[in-house]
């Protein structure tokens, strides 16, 4: 069963759920769309929170399901952390969005920003790392039923509505299946990348697993850039993301198809560019944080949501327009039909 609900009091506009959590940064979130809650785990516990107007409503699982690991479970490193405390560091809700979008506010390239409370996540580095080397070349959906696939290989939290809810797999609980672990992500079609994901598992544990990965929160944004790096499947992107979202580096800016979009709109010297490329990326990088400072990150990721919303609105407006031009042809038939009777 569900606990009793509890609010964190955050304006909208400092926390967005329904953009924050579907923005391409975490992709285990699901949406109950009859409740408008969303559904996921952290830290070993299932939550449930809603967007209200008093902030954001949770509640945990209280089932009695879960099974006790202590090889691939997280929940008893973390029993000591309340679940406000869980939510707050994972929305990192101690940085004021809203002070730093008033330092943006003025720039030219906020001008068309119609969303607010994009705040960027603090997730777990492992998680982090696997779900964007996961990825590469691949869209939201799709990547959000990998990252689950991969999630099958951590304990069972709960069964909710018929939904198994697993928290995600340690280093040491996927290191544990060993040369099986590729064969099997390539039965579930992971291809190339499952070879990146059974590689990079094996070097995080020589190195020290969690304790190793969250060490790199204390290092400079450019070292803990360079060693991830050194994994297979890890370029200057998945880096930067990695580097973002989960190891506190807020000056990191990943850059993919749409924010080079955005750069080509606005830095004259990529006018005759069409390609991102490895010499392009620092170029543009260097352009963000010279634009918008040390949270030049977090301002990349406000951009790059709204980027996401334009292109939805735009297909969707396409896709409206294709519906009534069949729809005008299908009458017109019809009437035609109709006439020659």
């Amino acid at each position: 069963m569900w606990s009793t609900p509890k609010t964190i009091h955050v304006l909208k506009n400092e926390l967005n759920l329904d953009v924050v959590l579907r923005c391409g940064q975490a992709f285990r979130w699901k949406l109950d769309e009859d409740k408008r809650e969303w559904i996921s785990t952290l830290k070993g516990r299932v939550f449930g929170l809603q967007q209200t107007d008093d902030g954001i409503q949770y509640r945990v699982w209280k089932g009695d399901d879960a099974e006790n690991s202590e090889n691939n479970g997280t929940d008893g490193i973390y029993k000591h952390e309340s679940a406000e405390a869980i939510l707050t560091n994972y929305f990192q809700l101690g940085v004021r969005l809203q002070n730093l979008v008033e330092e943006w506010k003025n720039d030219p390239l906020f001008e068309n920003v119609h969303i607010y409370g994009v705040r960027t996540l603090r997730q777990q580095p492992f998680e982090c790392l696997m779900s964007f080397i996961i990825s590469s070349c691949n869209n939201i959906k799709r990547i959000s039923s990998m990252v689950d696939h991969l999630c099958s290989y951590g304990p069972i939290l709960a069964t909710i509505n018929g939904t198994e809810y697993h928290d995600f797999p340690t280093v040491e609980a996927l290191s544990s299946i060993g040369p099986e672990l590729e064969t099997n992500l390539r039965s579930a079609s992971f291809g190339y990348r499952a070879t990146y994901i059974a590689k990079v598992v094996d070097i995080v544990k020589k190195k020290g697993s969690d304790d190793w990965l969250n060490s790199l929160r204390e290092a400079p944004y450019e070292e803990a850039r360079d060693r991830l790096m050194e994994f297979p499947g890890v370029g200057r992107k998945v880096a930067d993301c990695v580097c973002l979202m989960a190891l506190d580096k807020p000056q990191a800016v990943p850059i993919d198809t749409h924010v080079f979009q955005i750069a080509k709109a606005n830095m004259p010297q990529l006018k005759d560019v069409k390609n991102l490329s490895p010499a392009v990326y620092p170029v543009i990088v260097d352009w963000f944080r010279e634009r918008f400072g040390p949270w030049c990150g977090w301002a990349q990721g406000v951009l790059f949501a709204n980027k996401i919303r334009l292109t939805e609105i735009k297909a969707l407006k396409v896709e409206r327009h294709e519906a009534l031009s069949e729809a005008k042809v299908t009458k017109a038939a019809k009437k035609q039909k109709i006439e020659a009777i």
